[in-house]
């Protein structure tokens, strides 16, 4: 019986430049709406655009979906913090209806509020 030849990994390294090229495919959108499901792989990120409000349901029309493996969504929430971070330093508090805010986040925005009061 023959073995499995041995895989390696390739090496992991931080590089400092990163040369981005948009693609034939490329497309700009607007999204005012992001709902996130995750599996146990990654996470899904629908990106769509309130089309208006039915009775108490919330019209939205998905324009697209991104699907990120859990490393690079886990970089991505770093980064957003960073930059949201940055912002309310230089332009000040960004301001949110506390209505706006799903029942299951409130406990983290709370958490994110008196963070950044306390940092600022």
């Amino acid at each position: 019986m023959m073995s499995e030849p041995t895989r390696q990994l390739p090496e992991v390294k931080a590089f400092t430049r990163i040369n981005p090229t948009l693609s034939p495919a490329f497309a700009n959108w607007y999204a005012n709406n992001v709902e996130i499901t995750t599996s146990y792989f990654d996470v899904a990120l629908f990106f769509g655009e309130v089309a208006g409000v039915t009775g108490d349901a919330l019209n939205v029309e998905r324009k697209t979906r991104v699907v990120l493996p859990l490393g690079q969504a886990k970089l991505l929430a770093f980064s957003l913090i960073r930059q949201l971070a940055t912002y309310e330093t230089t332009f000040g508090t960004i301001n949110l209806d506390p209505k706006v805010i799903p029942d299951d986040l409130r406990e983290t925005a709370a958490e994110w509020e008196s963070r950044t009061k306390s940092e600022g």
